[in-house]
C-alpha cells in the first residue's frame, strides 16, 4: 500500500491539467462511474511532488467516502508487473541476464532462472 501525506504535497501545484481533471472527474462520478477511483502524482527526480490529483470513491458501496490523501488500495498482482519492468530495464542496461540463477541476487537459495521467474502464471 502506498499513501502520500498531506505534508509532502505542495500547496500550489506547478502543473495545471484542467482538461485531464475534468475527464477524470467525469469518469469517476457516481452513479455510473467508469473508474472507481484514481490518484495521480507526478514527482521529479529530487522527490518534489509537482502534481497531485485524486478523484472517485474508496469502494463500490454507494455510501463510500471520496478518495483522500490517506486512502489505501489493494494492488493485487501489480507488483509483478512493476518488478518485470524493473528487471527488463536492468537487462536492457546489461546489468542482468535472463539465464542467471536468481540466487545470485536473492538470499534464499533457488534454482529458478529469471526467464522462468518473469513468466506470469497467475
Amino acid at each position: 500500500m502506498y499513501s502520500i501525506s498531506k505534508s509532502s504535497i505542495q500547496a500550489e501545484p506547478k502543473i495545471t491539467m484542467k482538461p485531464f481533471e475534468s475527464k477524470l472527474a467525469e469518469a469517476t462520478a457516481p452513479p455510473n462511474a467508469q473508474i472507481l477511483g484514481v490518484i495521480t502524482t507526478v514527482v521529479n527526480a529530487k522527490g518534489t511532488v509537482l502534481y497531485h490529483q485524486r478523484s472517485g470513491s474508496q469502494s463500490l458501496f454507494p455510501s463510500s467516502p471520496p478518495i483522500d490523501a490517506n486512502s489505501a488500495f489493494f494492488l493485487g498482482s501489480a507488483g509483478k508487473f512493476i518488478t518485470h519492468i524493473a528487471a527488463l530495464q536492468l537487462v536492457e542496461r546489461g546489468l542482468l541476464t535472463f539465464d542467471e540463477p536468481v540466487s545470485k541476487y536473492l538470499f534464499e537459495p533457488s534454482r529458478h532462472r529469471k526467464r522462468k521467474s518473469l513468466s506470469v502464471t497467475s
